[in-house]
């Protein structure tokens, strides 16, 4: 069986990949399963913008989709606000106008 290691992303905020959860503030934060794949490909780029065809590419992989920005957009939103209410504003994701989306973790 793999251990679930946590990735410690500043002092607030552990991710578990392989059990898909989130601790902020020793509190467990639930999230959609894509919300959670969104969030793993911003962990990996702390206070950097990630573009939005990495996100296309790595969780709607099946091209015939017809996946629109918006859908991006409301996946984004909603982790957005699931992420600043558990953290009490100090954790951010923030839209970098013509690069992307960024999760900003003042701390990291």
């Amino acid at each position: 069986m793999l251990e679930d290691c946590g990735i410690h992303i500043g002092s607030i905020m552990t991710v578990f990949p392989h059990s898909q959860k989130l601790i902020i503030d020793d509190e467990i934060v639930n999230l959609t399963p894509t919300e959670f794949k969104l969030l793993l490909i911003l962990v990996a780029e702390v206070n950097k913008p990630v573009a939005p065809e990495k996100f296309y590419d790595n969780l709607w992989d099946n091209k015939e989709l017809n996946i629109t920005s918006f859908t991006l957009k409301v996946h984004i939103s909603n982790l957005r606000q699931k992420l600043r209410a558990a953290s009490d504003d100090r954790i951010n994701l923030v839209n970098i106008k013509n690069r992307g989306y960024c999760l900003t973790i003042p701390e990291f």
